[in-house]
């Protein structure tokens, strides 16, 4: 185009050739330029939509992401919960329900947690106890799938709910097997879709943007601005199959099968899923934008055409475009960074250098708040600059694996921020140039502190109760052993009265003995099987009443300070076990005082709302806490702390026992212990107790000594030989008639054939049949036999409904014969030792 040349003082008129020259310039150039600029205008609006649903559909995948994520770590951890139960005790259990009601809460996008077993009932869940009878899946797509076999983790489609017909939901659900594989039920959450268009209303940015989480088969899971409010499925021909078949991410243009309206469409599949989702932007918000822009271009086209400045026009026209380009792109830009600094996730962006180093570029303030740190800390420096120790060189080494890899990396972090220690699970995702190298790299990371620490608080109950189990099956071999010792000492030192020498070994070695029955009762404490005679105490009352004795055992270095507020209510526990609990958790904060210090003992009444302390349910409880000045423990000692046999003193200077013992005193009480200690701070220990309403009982007296029982005719049943043989001895001793056997199988066998039997004394453990079982069909044989139970253990919940007296293992010769006093009447008979055998030979 000629640039129009100024007028002389007398000007000529052009010629008409020239007129015309000019009108044909005139004309075609401005319409030439206004037709490019069009052309323009266009693709790149349609670039700009193609962008934003790009970033759309990346925000809409991350969350998804999360999402998902989140709802395969609550089913590993139902999973992880229920493991063992059986399909009754799940429907039954209360505290389950609470537990699945406790996770349903903290996540705003499950609805409900189901439990469902193999017949297609739902068992347990989050919203309801018991389960209602409506919640009968045999029809739903997830139950039918994981019924044939096992595919990970389902995600059902949606559907209106049975127990609640209001509201649409889609589930996601996983397989419970038996250990051999076979089916064993389901566990399932139930997802709101309306959770999803919530979460996608602020990312819509036209009236008829869509957004949609979508099956890999085309069903519509959720969508958004408006939430799903029934079951819709795509067709197989449709654009967003036809799509995803050639790929796992990419973009597509189609007129939707719901509303009729054309959009632009960016889809992304998340991984290992097979979900996509969808966001959609509508051409006609496009053509709008262009429409405007023709508009616009048209009047500057105009104005070309009419005032002839040709290039003055197309400069200035060439210059607003620009400057409307430069305002469209900040305003991306602005919604790109409203996204990045309002986002939950944790989002560091940084810099790949061209010498391979990394440098933050940019922080998001979630991220600052876990880091408690301001962004001028972090922005313009290197990892192990901005964070010193092994944080930096793990984000250093992450780092270098993305670059290296060009692909994401995934990794957890650990360190130390403003509310404390944390864990984050972080992914770290090459941004390529054209050239295909790593310019930058943008870190997203959630936070997974309080699982790492639910999974460490399993790890370390688990250890506890395999430790207990182990240390009571010891302790109660260890007891039958003792018995045996007990009573052959016993016997002994009866047989040889005149040698007081013999009688010092002799009361040397029972002693020990009951040493080691001592050491096997605390042994039996940790592992919850002690014989607890538990009733309601006044615990400030017991603890005035001892003392004096803790003061003596503490010495005159440690001083004692007391808090017992009267008018408490009564503890429900074992009154001289408590005591003994007292008195451990006293010299062990004797023994951490060396050069003395103070010991306060405090007593309060709690009324517990929730689980915050661990082992305990909702209730009344009294905490009586013990707190010294003394060295305190380190993490590692403190975890270690309530094991049986572990302690830090020297060798010969302790058992290891005392915590144990009071450890296993609270949880068989129903109670709790907890301790808390740092080194150089000292120790607490709090024994939690629970409250009851029963009233308090007055003080047991020492019962006065039981008249021997005259000679009775004693039906003996024990499978351990050594017991058997001592037991017969002191009851052969005892003036009685004996009759033995080693199993429960032989003394039926024995009943049934009617030998006059006064009492059946019968131990607990044996194998085939117990001496529970034995006892209940001795009773339906001969309801008037008597029958006395020996036994180590405490828990024998079948006990109770025969009402049986029992013989605490190991006893004495003594202890034997007041209990058979107290159950049989005086009679007379010879004594004598009758085997199996020379029974069935007399018969």
């Amino acid at each position: 185009m000629s640039h129009p040349t100024s007028s002389r003082p007398q000007p000529t008129p052009p010629s008409l050739k020239s007129l015309r020259l000019m009108a044909v310039a005139a004309v075609l150039v401005p319409l030439a330029l206004f037709l490019v600029a069009a052309w323009e205008s266009r693709s790149q609006r349609f670039q700009e939509a193609e962008q934003l649903v790009h970033r759309t559909v990346d925000v809409l995948r991350e969350h998804a992401g999360r999402v998902f994520e989140t709802q395969s770590l609550v089913l590993d951890r139902v999973d992880e919960r229920i493991r063992g139960m059986s399909w009754s005790e799940i429907a039954a259990s209360e505290e389950l329900h609470r537990d699945l009601r406790a996770i349903d809460g903290k996540l705003d996008q499950v609805d409900n947690v189901w439990l469902i077993d193999p017949e297609a009932r739902g068992r347990a869940s989050s919203n309801f106890f018991p389960a209602p009878a409506s919640s009968y899946v045999p029809d739903r797509d997830y139950f039918v799938a994981l019924k044939q076999k096992d595919e990970g983790i389902y995600i059902g489609q949606s559907y209106p709910g049975r127990s609640n017909p209001g509201s649409v939901f889609f589930n996601i659900a996983r397989r419970r097997s038996t250990p051999d594989g076979s089916f064993d039920g389901i566990i399932v959450t139930s997802l709101q879709p309306s959770y999803f268009a919530a979460f996608y209303r602020p990312l819509i940015s036209a009236p008829k943007d869509t957004t949609s989480l979508i099956r890999g088969d085309g069903t519509v899971l959720a969508r958004g601005p408006e939430s799903l409010s029934h079951s819709s499925v795509l067709s197989q021909d449709s654009a967003f199959m036809r799509a995803i078949r050639n790929g796992s991410h990419g973009l597509y243009r189609t007129v939707s099968q719901v509303d009729g309206v054309e959009r632009i469409y960016a889809f992304r599949k998340l991984d290992p899923y097979p979900l996509y989702v969808t966001f959609g932007h509508p051409v006609s918000a496009i053509l709008a934008k262009w429409h405007k822009d023709l508009m616009l271009y048209g009047g500057v086209t105009a104005a070309a055409l009419f005032a002839l400045l040709g290039v003055t026009a197309v400069a200035m026209r060439r210059a607003r475009h620009e400057r409307q380009v430069f305002v469209r792109w900040r305003e991306s830009e602005a919604r790109y960074e409203a996204l990045f600094q309002q986002s939950p996730t944790g989002l560091l962006l940084s810099t790949v250098r061209d010498d391979g180093s990394f440098a933050f570029e940019e922080i998001n303030p979630a991220l600052c708040r876990t880091l408690g740190v301001a962004p001028e800390a972090i922005v313009g420096r290197a990892p192990r600059d901005a964070f010193p120790g092994e944080l930096g060189s793990t984000i250093q080494d992450a780092y270098a694996r993305c670059v290296s890899r060009r692909e994401p990396v995934e990794y957890e972090a650990s360190g130390e921020g403003f509310d404390g220690p944390f864990t984050r699970r972080v992914i770290v995702i090459p941004i390529m140039d054209a050239q295909g190298r790593v310019r930058k790299l943008l870190g997203t990371s959630m936070d997974i502190t309080q699982t790492r620490q639910l999974e460490e608080q399993v790890r370390q109950m688990q250890k506890i109760e395999a430790v207990g189990q182990l240390t009571g099956g010891v302790a109660h071999d260890f007891n039958n052993l003792l018995m045996a010792v007990i009573g052959n000492l016993d016997l002994l030192r009866k047989r040889i009265p005149e040698d007081p020498r013999a009688q010092r070994y002799l009361d040397g070695a029972l002693q020990g003995a009951q040493r080691g029955a001592a050491l096997t009762q605390r042994l039996l404490a940790f592992a919850r099987r002690q014989d607890l005679q538990a009733r309601a105490v006044d615990v400030a009352t017991l603890v005035e009443g001892i003392k004096d004795l803790l003061e003596r055992s503490l010495g005159p270095r440690v001083k004692v300070r007391y808090s017992l507020p009267t008018g408490l209510s009564p503890a429900k526990i074992d009154p001289n076990q408590l005591e003994l609990a007292l008195l451990n958790l006293a010299v062990n904060a004797r023994d951490a005082m060396p050069m003395g210090g103070s010991l306060s003992v405090e007593l309060d009444e709690v009324a517990v709302a929730d689980a915050r302390i661990e082992g305990l349910q909702s209730g009344r409880y009294l905490c009586l806490r013990v707190t010294d000045t003394g060295t305190g423990m380190d993490e590692e000692t403190l975890r270690r702390a309530v094991e049986p046999f572990f302690s830090t003193k020297g060798v010969g200077k302790g058992t290891g026992l005392g915590l144990s013992m009071v450890y296993g005193l609270a949880a068989q009480s129903g109670g709790a212990l907890r301790l808390s200690s740092a080194l150089g701070k000292g120790t607490t220990a709090e024994l939690w107790l629970p409250v009851t309403e029963a009233a308090m009982e007055a003080p047991r007296r020492t019962a006065s000594a039981v008249p021997a029982a005259a000679p009775s005719t004693i039906l003996l049943v024990d499978d351990d030989a050594l017991i058997l043989m001592s037991t017969a001895s002191m009851l052969e001793d005892l003036g009685h008639t004996v009759i033995e056997t080693e199993s429960g199988t032989k003394a039926l066998e024995m009943l049934r054939a009617g030998p006059p039997v006064d009492l059946l004394l019968t131990d607990y453990a044996m194998p085939g049949m117990t001496g529970l079982e034995l006892a209940r069909a001795a009773r339906v044989l001969r309801p008037d036999l008597k029958i006395l139970l020996a036994t180590g253990y405490a828990d024998l919940p079948e006990g109770a409904t025969l009402d049986l007296p029992r013989l605490p293992k190991p006893y004495t010769q003594d202890q034997l014969a007041a209990q058979i006093g107290a159950l049989v009447g005086p009679q007379d008979s010879s004594s004598k030792v009758v085997s199996l055998q020379e029974w069935r030979s007399a018969e």
